[in-house]
């Protein structure tokens, strides 16, 4: 094993006085898993938990900053902010994490998802599940899951203002309100962002978030739930697909809603329903003018507008069959939607092209659970999922939990899972030929884990080994053989391996260490095409941007009064890529690199009324990079007020 050489320190901005916690909490009651909430130590899979309020206190105001904590999750960045954001867990593909707001699918249809404008505005909790889920949520669930749920007041009303800036241009202003009056409760906020980036022209960013949130419980038996979430952010960049920064006027966007309004009732102790509508749009943008009246040679104008669209209707029904034992059935539809259009003017002529495809999903599953409350917890589900262009996947997992004594638990779970192709991969688009009887990309997992408590639960440790097998993984070529006249096919094959380790360690009331480490061994089983025919892989090649080691280490200390100090070390060790610059592209090397950080919060006056936070970022000045020939920041520093209102 390659001795691991960088370091990666993030800042860590610890809570006031009063917030005295860690922010990765191992042993909440979480939803995601089973979609049934369940105590964490019941829960046979590996699940970590992100608290808003520490995310926000720490000054992580990014879900793809907060998700870089997580062990077995990987993140890359091309460049600088507002840059395409890609995740990797456990060294899957970054479209095999299916990612949900409130239980809203926010994802391309296909997998993809930009995390680079999703915020931390009004965040109750992520919760992240690693390792297989598409017996609940169907495709893309392959590697794991992100849940995002936004936050519901239980007591009076309460607000909050903040301002903030830094280096880079950096500013934002944000407000929130949030109050529960007998039987209906609300959350509204706002933010916006901006800044000038890291290049010296052509680097601004914008991002404004509206948050809403209203609950209604209008007796004891029935909960309905109405969230919104929308955003809309600008990104001017002037790098090409090498990282050169050559252009002055490319920009790139995206804007719309999230909607979600969910049911909840309960007709006696044993039995309960639920009924969820879901609604995601995204209208991304794409704009590069000609750079001068000079610019008219070779490609020098480009454009294109992708609107997508998911709606959803399902409904659950849980019956419990002793007071440990539920079993839950599902129905689930989706309707996805593709509007694209693309023109591009170069000195061979205008040409452009459109794609208007629509697909629609039916799904059915079934869950037990056994032993909910007991030292002896065990799951098996399974998911049938009928696509009117693959046809039909069948997708199932198992696991136990068992509480082997006290303060020690061992997990275990086998399961399979699928990623439906692209609507570009099926239908075409962007210069490419779509190929209609694409097969979903599947995989096949295991793991085993074990966790420990010592000293009285002030030492925690987690350890989990997992293996995954992927196949019917979808290779493009550029040069599609007749009769086929495509550029997709389902042919490729890889694997990734590895092993997790995690521990919180509470020395006293004053000062928390926590401590992550993941190895991960990944390879191409089955490249798709020979060498030379269109691809860069080649069997027995590591996958791209996915380190083999990685890890952290946070100290917090918060003192009896009114600040707290806080850094944080991180360890990211080399990683392939591809170098765009030329074809064919060439395999390259991405160096180990390393940040620092450090993070001072206090209280101000007699009363915790307005708190100040001073952020650095890369203190040490690293130079670095996620993506091959895209620098990453460098130093940085914020300063941030926040004022809250009394209730």
């Amino acid at each position: 094993m390659r001795a691991v050489l960088p370091v990666i320190v993030a800042c860590w901005t610890v809570p006031a006085v009063a917030q005295q916690r860690d922010t990765v909490v191992l042993r909440p009651v979480v939803v995601t898993a089973t979609r049934v909430p369940m105590s964490r130590d019941a829960v046979p899979a590996a699940v970590t938990v992100l608290r808003g309020e520490d995310l926000v206190a720490r000054g992580i105001r990014s879900v793809a900053d907060a998700l870089r904590d997580v062990v077995g999750v990987a993140a890359a960045r091309a460049g600088s902010y507002g840059s395409q954001t890609s995740l990797f867990v456990r060294g899957g593909e970054s479209d095999y994490v299916k990612v949900l707001v409130d239980g809203v699918p926010v994802n391309a249809p296909g997998g993809a998802f930009d995390f680079a404008y999703l915020t931390t505005d009004a965040i109750d909790r992520i919760e992240i599940v690693r390792g297989p889920v598409s017996v609940l949520y169907g495709s893309d669930a392959v590697t794991g899951v992100v849940q995002i749920f936004t936050r519901r007041e239980q007591g009076p009303t309460r607000g909050s203002l903040e301002a903030g800036g830094g280096t880079y241009g950096s500013g934002r202003l944000a407000g929130s309100l949030a109050g529960a009056h007998g039987r209906v409760s609300y959350t509204v906020a706002a933010s916006g962002t901006r800044g000038d980036g890291i290049y010296p022209f052509n680097n601004s960013y914008e991002n404004r978030t509206a948050v809403g949130a209203l609950r209604l419980t209008p007796d004891a038996a029935t909960d309905l739930a109405l969230t919104m979430r929308w955003g809309d952010a600008t990104a001017h960049f002037p790098t090409d697909g090498a990282g050169r920064a050559v252009d002055s006027n490319q920009v790139r966007g995206e804007r719309g809603p999230t909607l979600g309004l969910a049911v909840e009732h309960r007709f006696s102790p044993a039995l309960a329903a639920r009924a969820q509508l879901a609604w995601h749009d995204t209208d991304a943008r794409y704009d590069d003018a000609p750079d001068g009246p000079a610019d008219t040679a070779g490609v020098y104008a480009s454009r294109s507008r992708s609107e997508t669209r998911r709606t959803g209707a399902g409904a659950r029904l849980d019956w419990w069959a002793g007071p440990a034992t539920v079993i839950s059935g599902a129905v689930d539809f989706e309707r996805q939607r593709l509007r694209q259009s693309g023109v591009v003017e170069s000195d061979f002529g205008r040409f452009g092209d459109t794609v208007d495809a629509v697909r629609h999903t039916l799904a059915y599953s079934l869950q037990a659970l056994a032993g909910v409350h007991s030292r002896l917890s065990l799951s098996a589900g399974a998911r049938l999922e009928d696509n009117e262009r693959f046809g039909t996947a069948l997708t199932g997992r198992a696991g136990l939990s068992w509480q082997l004594g006290a303060g020690s638990r061992v997990r275990a779970a086998v399961g399979t899972g699928f990623k439906e192709p692209s609507f570009i991969e099926q239908y075409g688009g962007a210069g490419t030929v779509g190929n209609r009887d694409l097969a979903p990309e599947r995989s096949r997992s295991w793991e085993i884990g074990i966790e420990q408590d010592l000293f009285r639960r002030q030492v925690t440790v987690v350890i989990t080994y997992f293996n995954q097998r992927f196949t019917d993984l979808v290779e493009y070529t550029f040069a599609p053989a007749p009769p086929d006249s495509s550029n997709y096919f389902n042919i490729g094959g890889a694997l990734a391996n590895g092993i997790e380790a995690s521990g919180r360690w509470h020395l006293g009331a004053a000062i928390s260490t926590r401590l992550g480490y993941a190895y991960l061994v990944t390879r191409v089983t089955d490249p798709g095409f020979e060498p030379g025919a269109g691809t860069p892989l080649a069997a027995g090649e590591r996958l791209l941007r996915r380190p083999a080691h990685s890890g952290h280490a946070l100290v917090a200390w918060t003192p009896a009064g009114r600040w707290s100090l806080g850094a944080e070390v991180r360890v990211v060790s080399a990683r392939e890529d591809l170098d765009f610059s030329g074809f064919p592209f060439s395999r390259v090397r991405l160096a180990p690199y390393g940040l620092v950080g450090l993070t001072a919060a206090a209280d101000l006056g007699r009363g915790p009324a307005v708190t100040t936070r001073l952020r650095f970022d890369n203190l040490l000045g690293a130079r670095y990079e996620e993506v091959w020939g895209f620098r990453a920041p460098g130093r940085a520093v914020v300063l941030t007020l926040e004022a809250r209102l009394p209730s």
